[in-house]
Parts: C-alpha cells; structure tokens; sequence
C-alpha cells in the first residue's frame, strides 16, 4: 500500500495477527518515506507508549478514547508540515553553504576570513598567494605579518574599518609571502559574522603583472614626451646650426685656405659639426633621426662588430656569442643597429670594472596576443630578439625604472651612458619599430632585450623626378620658402652666386601669391616642411596645380620621416636634412635643375 498509494498519515493498531504497530512504524521507516504514524491501541502502558514516541511515533491513542482522534491527526499533520518546513530550509541551507564552499574553494582569487587581526579561513589560490603549502601554515597567523611595512598603516586602518561595518573601496598593497617575490595585489573587504564572532572576509587578486605592464606603458609615454621635447629642441638647433655651419663655409671660401681666419672659421665650422651629432642624438631619443635602412642579418653585423665590442670591453672580459642560424633578416639602419650594440658593451664595461662576461645572442620569436606583455608598443608578429646581457654589479629598481632617460644618473654610479646613449638606445630601436627593454638586479648583471620586426618586404626606390626644359635656354627658377628669415637669406645667397633665379616666402600663402603672380615658369619649390598656417607638404600639393611639372625639394630639421608624418603620399619625395652647406645645397638643387653655367 506505501508503494502504491500517496499518503498523508498511517493510523496503526498497535496488536494486529502476526503483525504488530511497532513493525508498521519499522516498514515505514524503511520505505524512507517521512509521514506521520498515530499508533492506536485499546491497552498500552505508559512504559510502550514512550518507547513508540523514541522509535518515532507522531502519537498514540486508547480505543476508549479515540474521541481525541480528530484533533490528535490534526496536530501530527500540522507538526509534519512544520517539520517539512524546518527540514527543506535545512537542506537549502546546506546547498547553499556547498555552493559557497565550491565557489570559494574553486576561485582564482585568494578569498580569506580574518578575525582579530589573525587568518581563520583561507581557500586554496590564497595559500599560493601567500606562499604556503597548506591553509595550517597560515591559520592563526596575524595577516599584518605577511604584508610589506610600507603597507602596515593603510592595511591595518583598513581592516578596522572593515570590522566595524565601514565599506571601503579597493585597497592595493604588496603581500610578502612565506616563499617566492613579493606581490602586489588588490584587495576589498567586508564584515561577517564567522562562527558567531566578528570577522571580515576579503578577497585579493595578484595585479603584479598588470601594474608592471602600466608602468612600462607609462614610461613610454614619458619616453614619447621627451622624445617630442628633444625633436622639437633638434629642429631648432638644426636651423641655427645650418646658419652657423653655411656661413662660416662661405666666408672661409671668400677668404682662402691662406688666410689666418680660416683656421679660427674651420674651429666654429667643427664646433658647430659636432653639435650637428648631438641633434642626431635628440632625433635619435625622438625617433625622428635620419636613418638608412637596408636589410640586415644581425649575424652578419654583430660578427663584423667584434672587434670594436673587443676594445670596447677590454681583455678582462669575455664575449660570449650565440646566434641562431636560422636567423630572419630585418630592415635596419646597420650603422645605427651598430651603436646601438656599441652603446650598450660601452654600457657593460662600466658595470664591469673587475672584468666579467659579456653575451649577446640573436633568435627569431613569433609574438601572439599573449607574448606582448614582452612590450606594450609591440604588435602579434615575427620579431628577432637580440639580447645583450653582462654579469656586473647590476642595479636597483630605480635606476631600471629611469634607465632609458636622457641625461639620467644614479646615485651609486655605474652609468656610462648617462647622457643620451641609453636614451638614444631607446630611440633608435623605436624608430625601427622595435622595443627595448631592461631588467637587472644588484649583483646580477643587466639584460636588454631588442625586438626588431622581421623584413616582410622590401621597398624600392623609384628613380627622382627631374625638371623639364624643352629644347631652348632657360632660367632655372627657384622659390625658397623659409619662415626663418635668415635661413631665407642663406638659401637665396648661395643660389644667387650660382646663377639661379631665386623667389623668396616667407610662409606658404605667400609663396601661392608669388606662384600665382610670376607669369613665368618656376622649375623648383625649395620649402620647409614645418610652418604656420599652411605647411611645406601642403603647399607642394597646392603649387603643383599651378605648376604640374615643378620639381619640389622639402628641408627640414627633422629627419625624411617627418615628412611623411606630415601627409605627403608620394614616399619617393626629394629631401635635405638640415643642417646643410652650401655645397650640399647646390649638388641636391643640380641634382633636380640643370646649372645655369651650362645653358
């Protein structure tokens, strides 16, 4: 009948033939089916009574007696029904505490319950988080006890208020485990009730790599800043030293190598020379240097360097070299990839002053979405990684976070290049399309890392354009726009003397005007790239539809790239880096004109 029915209630005799109430009760028990069983009996001690409750019994009635049936059943069903009631939250309690304790226990984040200032909980990635083999090496340990000091006061005010019901927004501090490298993590707490004592569970996740990864990305934007600041500064300079070094080089060819002037003109024209090579520097840190770029195989280059890195290094230290075989090739400036390599031996060498080990060594990696935590300006694809590492005295975090900044100086010393050799380091790689990155520790050695893309294609020049005269005699005529007035009148000069026809602006609305007005052929526009209002790039587009065939020269203190930079679509464009000479000037302006001498 329990197999075949649905029942609320069993009403049981207590003496049946070969059946008693108390196997009744038994079956039932057995069945696992939860109903409430009355027993009734016409004579039952009060001895069976009690032991019919224990075994289970809802309650027991005397036949003489049964007027107590109705509200007998009515309180068993209501005391059923409450125990259902008590028995289903029970148990949706308890699936709720074994999904906690499986969310908790599976999570990736280290969640931990502390109560008076000591671990009472911890799951599973807390443990490794904190560096322990198991939650009994850290149960009852002050939490305090496994962060940095720097972080005591912050934490500790921060746990108080947790306690106190205070909601606070998320704390970052760096935990110091049993075992392994300190960790930065993010941290947020909240209070609960642990076991019927005040605690707060908190919940932490390792951001080591992600701050490591801002502050990589914010040192490259203090990179690019400076690097703007020292294009800008180069511009400027190049456009005082094209004035210093032209004029000088006139003046030493009106008076003659005899004369005793010449040699003090020669002392300003190297002086000036070689401030011309430290705006190389600040183009290089601004990623705007005049670069040559070919393909190269490093192999090749490095092989080629090593007797310079020898001397460089001096006999106390070993080179050791380890190329791959297979090695890509990469589009590269090899005098520029060269000091870069020179720049950092020089760099080891004086990390090094006992001797030491110095190494370098190429490989081909392929970087995924994945790998470009290996730099935050790289892009998925095939790079050559060209490490160069030493065994010297190493240096601290401060001096890795700065490394790359121009004119940079540690407190203990051991930067040789101080000035702007890392920094151009720096910009050099980037100008290739690369990135550089350094990691040292005291007593360790440094190791630098370069990622150069791999060559996928190469371009090809096409050949210049050249002005077309027809078959009669003609003025070449040249129109110099320059905003730097004494450049102008350099420029103008020098093409004077020469025999050009020379129209000069100021800026580029006026040089449309003087375009527009001549009535007469212009065979040349000799223009800065970089002016107010409307720009060199912009005025070769504008004259070009009043002159078609006009040939079009663009100069400018920063190197061809800036160029481009500026919008120009032809990439097979006519350049002249300043500074420049005077000779420079008429070989680049006869390389597009023919030389009024020769009409």
């Amino acid at each position: 009948a329990l197999i075949e029915g649905t029942w609320d209630l069993v009403i049981s005799d207590y003496v049946l033939p070969r059946f008693t109430g108390m196997e009744a009760l038994r079956i039932l028990q057995e069945a696992d089916l939860s109903l409430p069983f009355v027993i009734i009996s016409g004579k039952i001690g009060e001895d069976v009574a009690v032991e019919a409750l224990k075994a289970g019994a809802s309650d027991y009635l005397l036949k003489d007696r049964l007027t107590r049936l109705g509200p007998a059943i009515e309180r068993a069903l209501e005391e059923h029904a409450q125990y259902r009631r008590r028995q289903q939250s029970e148990q949706a309690l308890r699936e709720s505490e074994e999904r906690y304790r499986r969310l908790v226990e599976s999570s990736p984040e280290a969640i931990f319950i502390y109560s008076e200032g000591k671990f009472v909980f911890i799951n599973p990635a807390g443990v490794k988080l904190f560096g322990a083999a198991s939650p009994v090496d850290l149960i009852g340990k002050s939490v305090l006890d496994l962060i940095h000091p720097d972080y005591h006061a912050g934490a500790s005010e921060y746990m108080r208020l947790t306690l106190q019901g205070v909601d606070r927004p998320l704390l970052q501090l760096q935990v110091v485990p049993l075992t392994g490298d300190p960790v930065m993590v993010e941290a947020i707490g909240r209070d609960i009730s642990y076991h019927g004592d005040s605690a707060a569970h908190m919940i932490c996740r390792d951001i080591t790599e992600r701050k490591r990864m801002e502050e990589q990305y914010q040192n490259v934007q203090k990179m690019e800043a400076i690097g703007r600041l020292a294009g800008g500064v180069a511009n400027d300079f190049n456009n005082l030293l094209t004035v210093i070094i032209g004029y000088s080089g006139l003046v030493r060819s009106a008076l003659g190598p005899d004369n005793s002037a010449s040699k003090d003109l020669e002392q300003i024209s190297t002086s000036a020379e070689r401030a011309a090579s430290l705006t190389q520097q600040l183009l290089a840190l601004s990623r705007k240097q005049v670069i040559a770029p070919i393909e190269t195989n490093l192999n090749i280059l490095i092989s080629k360097s090593h007797d310079l890195l020898s001397r460089i290094l001096g006999e106390g230290v070993e080179i050791v070299q380890r190329f791959a075989p297979d090695l890509g090739p990469v589009r590269a400036d090899p005098d520029q990839i060269q000091n870069v390599i020179l720049n950092l031996a020089a760099q080891a060498r004086a990390s090094m002053p006992g001797g030491g080990r110095f190494s370098i060594e190429t490989r081909n990696v392929h970087l995924t979405e994945k790998d470009l935590s290996a730099g935050p300006t790289l892009r998925p694809g095939d790079y050559i990684l060209l490490t160069i590492s030493d065994s010297g005295r190493g240096f601290s975090k401060e001096v890795e976070d700065h490394i790359f900044e121009p004119f940079y100086r540690s407190e203990h010393g051991g930067l040789q290049a101080s000035g702007l050799g890392l920094a151009s380091v720096y910009g050099v790689v980037r100008q290739h399309g690369g990135h550089v990155a350094f990691t040292s520790e005291v007593g360790k050695g440094s190791t630098f890392r370069i990622f150069l893309p791999q060559l996928q294609t190469i371009s090809k020049a096409l050949p210049a354009n050249r002005a077309q005269f027809g078959d009669g005699p003609v003025d070449p005529t040249v129109l110099v726009v320059e905003d730097e007035a004494v450049l102008r009148d350099f420029a103008q000069l020098v093409l004077l003397k020469k025999g050009y026809t020379v129209l000069l602006a100021e800026d580029g609305a006026e040089a449309l005007k003087v375009a527009e007005n001549y009535g007469r052929p212009i065979h040349l526009l000799f223009t800065d790239v970089v002016m107010p209002q409307i720009g060199g790039v912009e005025l070769g587009r504008e004259i070009r539809r009043i002159y078609p065939e006009i040939n079009v020269l663009y100069t400018s203190g920063y190197p061809r790239d800036g160029v481009l930079e500026q919008g120009i679509v032809d990439s097979n464009f006519e350049f002249l880096t300043k500074p420049y000479t005077a000779q420079i000037l008429l070989h680049r302006v006869g390389q597009l004109l023919p030389s009024p001498a020769a009409r």
